[in-house]
C-alpha cells in the first residue's frame, strides 16, 4: 500500500506508523528525518 509514503512525509517527527505488509506481517516505522527524506526521494521518483 502506497499510503504509507505520504503518511511518513507528513506525520510529526517521532510518530509511529504501523502498516501491514503481505507475507511479512506488521511493519512499525518511527518517523525520523532520515525516514522522511527517504520516503520523499521515493515519492519524487514517481513524479
Amino acid at each position: 500500500d502506497l499510503l504509507v509514503i505520504p503518511v511518513c512525509i507528513h506525520a510529526p517527527e517521532n510518530s509511529i506508523v504501523l502498516y501491514g505488509q503481505p507475507n511479512e506481517g506488521l511493519v512499525v516505522v518511527k518517523v525520523t528525518p532520515e525516514i522522511r527524506n527517504k520516503t520523499q526521494r521515493l515519492l519524487d521518483l514517481m513524479e
